[in-house]
């Protein structure tokens, strides 16, 4: 897989999902971008949720944001910060054809340079994750990094598609639950209807923001996948890779 994403230095990334999660995400993600002077990076932020005032302090927004559109919101953030090529789409994703479109490489950013596309699933529900699944299975070409969280435990896995073949075995492979739960998108989310129960959930989601963020470095900066997923435990402060060498 080494010699592989040698091969690239352009990349397209879409984040769905702005929540809790993908707004810790965020700010660190276009922090490594900006700091990548050699790779050609491209991201797209997906998501329908509007800021709401119980999103305040566990999500990364204030309280002039509330009412706005989180990825919106976020893009406009960071575009202005660091000046990166990020734009938004301020819908849910409901059908693969729609999140096919996203995961095309912009031409006006990429010109005709080839770029692998990564698609980072932030979201907090087996609904969506049915449709990355689905075009994960679908695509020649697709790193897929999906991260889940509860309470205090939560994981993130890496499936890797490449000239049509499964290098790595995506979530759902790991997960067979992801394929049969019968949930839905659920509007504002479920993470801050959460809140009061489950207090230390803002931990969690930043332990999966920085995994995440961990797998996009080793990809992007070191050209490597020393993992195929990670499970952590917030509460007990302790993180159990599983090494791509032995996926299984």
């Amino acid at each position: 897989m080494q010699e592989i994403l040698k091969k690239f230095n352009n990349w397209h990334i879409v984040l769905v999902g702005c929540g809790g999660t993908g707004s810790n995400l965020v700010p660190h993600l276009a922090q490594l971008i900006y700091s990548l002077k050699s790779e050609k990076i491209s991201v797209v932020l997906a998501d329908q949720d509007m800021v709401e005032p119980d999103n305040i302090g566990r999500q990364l927004f204030i309280e002039p944001e509330i009412g706005e559109n989180k990825a919106e919101v976020l893009q406009m953030r960071y575009y202005t910060a660091w000046g990166i090529d990020i734009s938004y789409h301020p819908y849910y994703i409901t059908e693969e054809s729609v999140l096919m479109k996203l995961l095309a490489p912009p031409v006006n950013v990429h010109k005709k340079i080839p770029a692998m596309p990564i698609l980072l699933s932030c979201v907090d529900n087996n609904f969506s994750r049915r449709i990355f699944d689905k075009v994960f299975r679908e695509s020649e070409n697709l790193i897929y990094l999906d991260a889940g969280n509860s309470e205090f435990v939560g994981q993130v896995v890496m499936g890797f598609k490449y000239e049509g073949k499964t290098l790595l075995k995506p979530a759902a492979d790991y997960f067979p639950d992801i394929l049969t739960e019968q949930d839905e998108i659920q509007i504002g989310g479920t993470c801050s209807k959460n809140i009061v129960k489950q207090p230390q959930s803002l931990v969690a989601n930043l332990w999966a923001a920085v995994s995440l963020l961990s797998f996009l470095n080793n990809i992007i900066t070191l050209k490597e996948v020393p993992v195929a997923m990670a499970t952590f435990n917030a509460r007990n402060i302790i993180v159990r890779p599983k090494y791509a060498n032995n996926p299984s």
